[in-house]
């Protein structure tokens, strides 16, 4: 699939802005280790920012209980920018350091608004709750009223996330238990309108909260990784480099919407069969990209494609089962202009073969695999 994907990628050079003779790289590290370290060398001509992003991006490792030595921190990190699945996240505009402290002064201040809005919320309740003649014993196992009077007061902050038995019984109007007086019954019923109104209120609090104190954490390694994407674009520019992980996704924009004879006539020669082995591990990318050729041979020859999904390994690489699973409807295929029509034609010539004898295994552990 590789070395088909670079025949294909050198045949739309032009419409992928490439140079038709760059050198292929496979191996990420000697495009991450020189980006790195001229990235740690610039730290004394620029400082500033940049100096700063990283001081509290290597200070976030040690929190985490990591011994820090910041090369080869930004050497690991480095490798996320070559996962297929972050590909989505890394379509923005170039964001600078700077832009990115500025945001972080802006985040920080929205939480702490954040902070003082639940602190009021909680005061709030509870006055409400005096003034109502409102205890624990009205509740449901009390667990609403302990909520705004115990868990919100906690300096953890991690307490104040409801538990899934306050929200369910917010969500299906459960209060009070059947056992209780006609006389809380009735006072509960009177209130019901309110109590959901505050609990509504601390969610949203909550969760711009947490959302705020989420980027907090990470905000330093989003600016690093920002950072080394931009490097890393310009070394490979400078040098006239290109990456196998990067080749599924500059060619799926192109090859995604076009018919197969257009593809057929830039690459110079025509398929009419395809056998994909190991299918179960094929990457989004990959598959997609193969699609309006396979499609176009099925009138002329047989495509055959092979997996064991029990034998999925490669999720961390991209691969996703469920394409396999799910065959031969297209998985995630709503970005494909040609979806209706490739899909309608692959199931005419869908046929499924089940292995009926196992050459590598006993009955036993087949069994075992089967029912588990």
């Amino acid at each position: 699939i590789d070395k088909f994907t670079t025949h294909v990628v050198r045949s739309f050079s032009k419409d992928l802005n490439l140079s038709y003779n760059f050198d292929l790289e496979l191996d990420e590290k000697k495009i991450i280790e020189p980006v790195v370290a001229l990235l740690l060398n610039s730290v004394s001509k620029e400082g500033g920012d940049l100096s700063e992003v990283l001081v509290n991006f290597s200070l976030s490792k040690a929190e985490e209980g990591k011994i820090s030595d910041i090369e080869s921190d930004l050497q690991d990190f480095s490798k996320e920018l070559f996962k297929e699945h972050v590909f989505g996240f890394l379509e923005s505009k170039d964001i600078t350091i700077k832009e990115y402290l500025n945001s972080r002064k802006f985040i920080y201040s929205k939480k702490e608004k954040s902070l003082k809005k639940i602190h009021d919320l909680r005061r709030e309740v509870c006055s409400y709750f005096k003034q109502k003649g409102i205890g624990k014993e009205h509740f449901v196992r009390g667990t609403y009223y302990k909520y705004f009077t115990n868990h919100l007061n906690s300096l953890d902050d991690k307490k104040w996330i409801p538990t899934k038995v306050l929200i369910d019984n917010v969500l299906n109007d459960i209060w009070y238990s059947a056992r209780v007086d006609s006389e809380i019954k009735s006072l509960i019923t009177s209130c019901t309108s309110d109590l959901r109104n505050f609990f509504n209120s601390i969610m949203e609090l909550l969760t711009e909260y947490y959302s705020c104190k989420s980027i907090l954490e990470n905000i330093y390694s989003i600016a690093v990784l920002s950072e080394l994407q931009k490097r890393i674009r310009k070394y490979k520019y400078e040098n006239n480099i290109e990456q196998l992980s990067e080749f599924n996704k500059k060619i799926n924009t192109i090859v995604s919407n076009e018919p197969a004879t257009f593809i057929y006539e830039r690459i110079g020669e025509r398929y009419h069969h395809y056998l994909i082995d190991e299918f179960q591990d094929t990457s989004r990318l990959q598959w997609q990209n193969l699609l309006p050729l396979i499609v176009d041979s099925l009138d002329y020859g047989k495509t055959f494609l092979v997996g064991d999904s029990k034998q999925s390994i490669y999720r961390w690489r991209g691969g996703e089962v469920e394409q396999f699973l799910q065959l031969p409807d297209i998985y995630h295929g709503e970005n494909l202009l040609f979806l209706n029509d490739w899909q309608k034609k692959m199931h005419n010539h869908f046929e499924e073969y089940n292995l009926s004898f196992n050459f590598r295994s006993r009955i036993e552990i087949i069994d075992f695999n089967n029912i588990f």
